[in-house]
């Protein structure tokens, strides 16, 4: 999750241990999309039907960042 200081917290650092993190969100939202971008999460692709929301299946955006980006 990116908080609300624009994703400057979601880093990947290896002394966290961690190699990936990944973001989903409805590309309905086209808002998260920036969000995670601008927290440096590249866009991966999309995943069809994959989330269901009280409203029906959606398709999610998938965003990733992996130790070693910059």
């Amino acid at each position: 999750m990116v908080d609300a200081d624009g994703g400057r917290g979601a880093g990947v650092h290896p002394a966290e241990g961690l190699h990936r993190l990944d973001i989903q969100h409805s590309v309905a939202n086209s808002a998260s999309c920036r969000v995670a971008e601008k927290a440096g999460f590249t866009y991966e692709g999309t995943l069809r039907s994959s989330a269901l929301h009280t409203d029906g299946w959606h398709d999610m955006h998938l965003h990733a960042r992996v130790q070693g980006d910059v």
